[in-house]
This record gives structure tokens, sequence and C-alpha cells, in this order.
């Protein structure tokens, strides 16, 4: 039998004061350089702990804050049937921040939108996380300016999480959605995607790109859903057709 490399002997210390209860959910863990301390090593040796432990999903590092031990998930639920109100998903509150902007349709939007390149957009980002934890979804949604004259419509302190408040704009300015596209996707995070979500390495994203149509089949918004796949599950619920 081999004996441990002082990275894992670290991160079995860690571990075990986690699963004892010693370390408690939620709790800041000593810098890295007292860490190194403590235990005799080097800071790349307790680097190397630490992302053995965010990779197992114990410890989470907060940009600018330090690591934490991490406080177990509560999965959130994407739901592509919204038709009645979803119930309070259990655990703290989820927030959102929400920007608007005015942005032009480049090389991968347009063929999203089905529209020419330069095409003015409305462009809404939704961060969303649990009061508490670090961001689990970032959506960017998306509508041709054209259809929405007038003012920028103002970001909503609590904004839906999934952008759903973007389209009753449409219907506000008379155009009716029918019906709604999805493709779901299961893929590494880009850079940008890993930093806004604070993922540990090795956690994959699902990404959900969204197409919604109208009355005559025309695409009137669409939109990038990026969510966290260590604590984020989508539910697709289809129609059965009913035989007569």
């Amino acid at each position: 039998m081999r004996s441990l490399y002082r990275y894992e002997v670290v991160a079995n210390d860690f571990r075990q004061q986690i699963t004892r209860g010693d370390l408690q959910a939620g709790a800041k863990l000593p810098t890295e350089e007292q860490l190194a301390a403590q235990y005799g090593v080097g800071r790349p040796t307790i680097r190397q702990a630490l992302g053995v432990l965010q990779a197992e999903g114990l410890v989470e590092k907060r940009h600018g804050r330090g690591n934490f031990v991490r406080i177990p998930l509560n999965r959130i639920v994407y739901a592509n049937h919204r038709t009645h109100p979803e119930p309070a998903p259990a655990g703290p509150p989820i927030l959102t921040q929400t920007t608007i902007r005015e942005t032009l349709a480049g090389t991968d939007l347009a063929p999203l939108l089905d529209l020419p390149e330069g095409t003015r957009l409305i462009e809404q980002t939704t961060i969303s996380r649990r009061k508490g934890s670090t961001p689990h979804a970032l959506v960017r949604s998306y509508l041709p300016r054209n259809l929405i004259p007038g003012p920028l419509p103002n970001p909503e302190p609590q904004a839906s999480p999934w952008a759903d408040n973007l389209r009753t704009h449409l219907t506000t300015a008379g155009i009716h959605p029918t019906h709604t596209t999805e493709r779901l996707t299961a893929r590494p995070p880009t850079a940008e995607e890993s930093e806004t979500l604070n993922l540990a390495p090795g956690v994959s994203v699902l990404a959900i790109q969204r197409q919604t149509h109208d009355t005559t089949n025309r695409i009137v918004e669409a939109a990038h859903l990026i969510l966290s796949g260590d604590r984020v599950e989508a539910t697709f619920t289809t129609p059965v057709a009913q035989q007569l």
C-alpha cells in the first residue's frame, strides 16, 4: 500500500473534521498561509488539498473572502413547464441580480434569433443565488429591439430567475408567444461561467438554449441559461396527446 502524498494527508484530515462535525457547514477556514504553518507544508500543498475538497463538494472558495465549508445543497429545479406557480424551493430564498442593456446581434446571436448580424437587441442578464451562497445560474435573454419601442425596460429588483419577466413585455406590445424550444447540453464551463458561478474544478454546467416563437412562428425571444451542474437540475414536462 503506497504512502499518502502530503496534500492527501491534509485533505483527509479536513474531510474527517467535516464528517465528524468539528467543522460546521458555512465555517470559514484559516488562510492558506495559516494552514501551511499548521500542517508544516508549503502553500502549493494546501492549494492542492483544498482543490480535492472543492471537487468533492466539501469546500467552496468565495472570491475575495476565502475558503468555507460548503453548506449542504438543496438542489434547485429548473422546470420548463411553469403554467402554474411553482412552490418555493426548500432552503434560503433565491435572490437575483439583473441588468438590461442594448447590444447588437453578432455571429452567435444572429442565427439564434434568425436575424441579420448587427440587428439591435435588448439583453437582460440575470444572476441567481441562494441567500448566503454563491451564484448557481447565469441567464442571458434577448429580444429584438424593434419589438419593444421606447425606453428600455427597467430591471426588476427580484426578476424571474429564468428571465420569464422579459417575455411579458412582448405580450404588452401585442406579441403573443405560442411555444418555446429548448436545447439542453452538458459541457465544461467557459472561464467566465466558472468565475461567475464560482464552480469547483471538474464541475460541468447545464447549458439550455431557448427560443420563443409567436403566432407566425417568428422567433421573438432567445436565451442562454447556464446552470451549475452540482446545484441545479432541469425537469422537462411534455404533455401526452390523448388517444380518442
